[in-house]
């Protein structure tokens, strides 16, 4: 089934930024190479994403900039986006803060303009994939922060019914904007969301996956705890539901062939080379909506972190001096 999502071309060997203009500023797409269907793998650096199919925001605190409403505090240092930020990655800061400035910019001057906008990345990373030879374009809601208003919810729920060919992903600890974002008649076939569920909040989160009827991915420091985890959720359920652990992170951590987010082209593994690969999201395909509808487990997703990444991210917004 992951082979809708695979390109049949190389496309390009340079990345390609996916940017526009809107009537409150400019939008941009996080070129992550996980999430794309096409990234390319120099010999002097990591993979860089050919194709860019993700929207990020700032991640952590709403108070520290963040649009995380519903974080856990413990869980959420080990956030991978977090330490993107802090890291070497300075233009992606800048990408996301300049993001948000202009979905807020975009709400106060009428709520169908950040649809329209958001619409627009998405056609223009279909395209993209299209070209590409894609079968079935790919789009990742939010590879950098989370839901932080009722209307940016609805905004997204509009965008993914407005394109039944594009196939919709995203994982959620914003709870109480799930009725916002599911609308009156629940998700539409090409859109699957995860509620993010963790050992500090699974008591809430668990019962609003089992109340709305979505999968949930669980980050847990060990297979241990994901099991338990899992237990209490299928417990709030009343039913055990499928599940698979994250293949990029930990089934192929450690296999020695590159790094575990990406995969060859052909969606295998042991085939992967340097040059032109696929994001192990797009090879692996169980998050995305074709097929069984299944809980996935990340261990640990991104690192254990500390809490000097979220100081250090303080510092950068301005808002610890």
């Amino acid at each position: 089934m992951s082979r809708a999502y695979l390109p049949t071309s190389p496309l390009s060997d340079r990345p390609i930024r996916l940017r526009i203009n809107t009537v409150a500023g400019p939008l941009q797409l996080h070129a992550d190479a996980k999430t794309g269907p096409l990234a390319f793998w120099r010999d002097d650096r990591r993979p860089v994403s050919v194709v860019p199919n993700a929207f990020a925001l700032p991640a952590g605190p709403v108070e520290g900039g963040g649009t995380c409403p519903q974080l856990s505090p413990t869980a959420c240092r080990a956030c991978y986006a977090v330490r993107l930020e802090v890291g070497p990655f300075d233009d992606f800061g800048r990408v996301i803060a300049r993001n948000l400035d202009t979905v807020r910019g975009l709400r106060v001057a009428g709520g169908k303009y950040l649809t329209e906008a958001l619409g627009a990345l998405v056609d223009r990373s279909a395209a993209l994939q299209t070209a590409a030879g894609v079968r079935v374009p790919s789009f990742r809601w939010f590879s950098s922060g989370d839901i932080f208003a009722p209307w940016l919810a609805a905004a997204v729920r509009d965008v993914q019914r407005a394109r039944p060919s594009v196939a919709f992903w995203g994982y959620t600890r914003s709870v109480k904007y799930l009725p916002n974002l599911l609308g009156r008649s629940g998700l539409p076939k090409n859109a699957r969301w995860f509620v993010s569920v963790d050992p500090e909040n699974v008591a809430t989160h668990g019962k609003a996956a089992a109340r709305y009827g979505l999968p949930v991915a669980y980050l847990a420091a060990n297979s241990a705890e994901a099991v338990e985890l899992r237990v209490r959720v299928e417990e709030m359920r009343g039913e055990v539901w499928g599940r698979v652990t994250c293949p990029a992170g930990g089934v192929w951590a450690g296999d020695g062939l590159g790094p575990s987010y990406v995969s060859g082209l052909d969606g295998r593994r042991a085939s992967l080379v340097r040059g032109h690969v696929a994001g192990a999201c797009a090879a692996c395909g169980a998050c995305l909506p074709a097929g069984a509808v299944r809980d996935v487990v990340f261990l640990r997703h991104g690192g254990a972190g500390s809490a000097e990444t979220f100081q250090r991210l303080e510092v950068r917004r301005a808002v610890r001096a």
